[in-house]
Parts: C-alpha cells; structure tokens; sequence
C-alpha cells in the first residue's frame, strides 16, 4: 500500500493497483447527494465507503484540456444544477434587509478605511512599493465602490416590488479545482459549503476564484445564455461582484505588493468586465427595440 498526501485534508493510496483518495470528514453529505439525484443532477463523485475520519472516492485520472474549455464544460454543468434545483419561495423581508443592511456597512466600512490609509500614506515622504501601487489605484476602488452602493440601491428598490424569489442548490465554492473530467465522467467535487440560496453567488463564487486566470465575459455570456438572472439578482450580482478586496498592509513588503497587486487586478479587470457586459447588454435590448 502507497500513500500519496495532496494536502492535509486529502491524500491518495494505491490498493492492489487500485487509487481510492481518502479525504477528511467535514459534513455529512448525503443529503445533499440524495437531493441532487433526485432532481437528476448526477455530475458528483459519490463517495464508495467512509470511516470514522474519512471519505473514501475512486480516483479518476483527469483528462488533459485547455483550462478554457474546462471553464467552460463546467458552466455547462453549473447551469445545469441551478436549472434542476430552482425552487421559487416568498420573498423574505427580514432577509432582503439584511442582505441590503449588511452589504451596505460593507461598502461604507470599506470606503472608510480606503479614506484613512490615503490619508496615512499622503503623509510620507517615501512611499513603500505596495503604497504606491495602491495610491496610483485609488480612484478605481472609490469608483468600485460608488457603483456597488448604486447597484445595492437598485436592486433594494426593484426588491421590495417582487413577492417571490428563485433558489438553487448552490455548491457555494465553484472553481476549476473542484471540477473533475475523466474518460468516465464529468463532476463536480467538494460540497461541504453547499446550500440553498440566490443563484447569484455560485458564478460570484467561481468569478473570484478565477478572475486571474480565464476570460470571464464570455463565460458569464455562455451561462446567461442557460440561465439568465432576473432584473433584480443582475442588479444584486453586479453590487457584490464590484466591491474590492480589503487590503491589509501587515506583511512583508513584498507579500504587501502581492497581495496589493492581487486586490488592483481584481478592482480593474471587474470594471472591464461589468463595463463590457453592460456595453453588449445595451446594444442587444436597442437591436430589439429597432
């Protein structure tokens, strides 16, 4: 018997030529694997034993594809999932508050903290790396957050006019690394966060984890084009996917820079994203008026 650690939580043993990953207990998920089964989503890996400590799945060998079409094998599926576990509910009133009351302290919070470390670092003389990378950026994370607020506004307004609401069953951590494809099968893995809840925050989820890595546009295009949000979560998603990261200058100066870079990519390549959605959006909705 082999043993092969992938992380602390996750290792593989080769068993009689066999490959099993063995993978720490979180939370119990069969109930949330019943429930897909039975809405005839089976795009998961199904675990074939466990013990007291661990899961124990097959192990599939990955097929080799470019990352692209992997991104976009996944939106197959996740447009899949949200299509086979949407649910409609009465809207919640008290939880409509808290998302707006919540979100809104968190653009306020955000932009008052953004004020002071402007403020501390206009006072040096000399300016660190990460300082400067962020001062030459600064009016981009205002911006960000001037659009989140108008964009919560929106949607708290449209809101308070609707009396359903639509959920899914979300998987609430989506990125390629929880996708598999194998010559057996296509799933998607890691379920310990899944809820029920807006649709809006499995491509949010995986948005933010793989921003730096894929060309979101048309992702975003090809999972609208299967699921399209309604008028009020396009306005919700587009409030929270434009507010920045919070940065923490208290590291090195180079994991500061990193981490600053990291937080600027993200508050410039979000405008261009929104900017370029909105931009088809508009063109489409005139070439149907004309």
């Amino acid at each position: 018997m082999k043993t092969k650690q992938i992380h602390h939580k996750t290792k593989i043993i080769c068993n009689n030529d066999k490959k099993y990953v063995y993978k720490s207990k979180v939370k119990n998920k069969d109930k949330i694997f019943k429930y897909l089964k039975s809405k005839g989503f089976e795009n998961y890996l199904e675990y074939e034993r466990e013990t007291e400590k661990y899961e124990i799945y097959p192990f599939l060998k990955e097929v080799e594809i470019p990352l692209e079409d992997k991104a976009q094998e996944l939106i197959y599926l996740l447009s899949l999932l949200h299509i086979k576990t949407t649910t409609y509910q009465e809207i919640d009133i008290t939880e409509t508050q808290e998302i707006y009351e919540n979100n809104q302290n968190k653009i306020q919070e955000l932009r008052k903290m953004y004020y002071e470390l402007q403020d501390s670092i206009e006072t040096k003389i000399f300016m660190s790396p990460e300082e400067q990378l962020l001062m030459n950026n600064i009016s981009n994370f205002y911006k960000a957050l001037n659009y989140a607020e108008h964009k919560l506004e929106a949607w708290y307004k449209e809101k308070k006019q609707e009396k359903t609401e639509r959920t899914t069953q979300l998987h609430n951590n989506i990125s390629l690394k929880h996708f598999l494809i194998s010559t057996e099968k296509k799933v998607i893995i890691d379920w310990e966060q899944s809820s029920k809840g807006q649709v809006i925050y499995d491509f949010l989820n995986f948005y933010k984890n793989e921003f730096n890595n894929l060309e979101m546009i048309s992702l975003f295009k090809l999972y609208q084009s299967k699921y399209m949000y309604t008028k009020s979560e396009q306005l919700l998603f587009e409030s929270l996917i434009a507010i920045p990261p919070k940065i923490e200058f208290n590291n090195t100066h180079i994991i500061n820079t990193i981490n600053t870079r990291i937080a600027v990519n993200y508050v410039n390549k979000t405008s261009g994203f929104l900017s370029e959605y909105n931009k088809e959006n508009q063109e489409s909705n005139e070439q149907k008026l004309e």
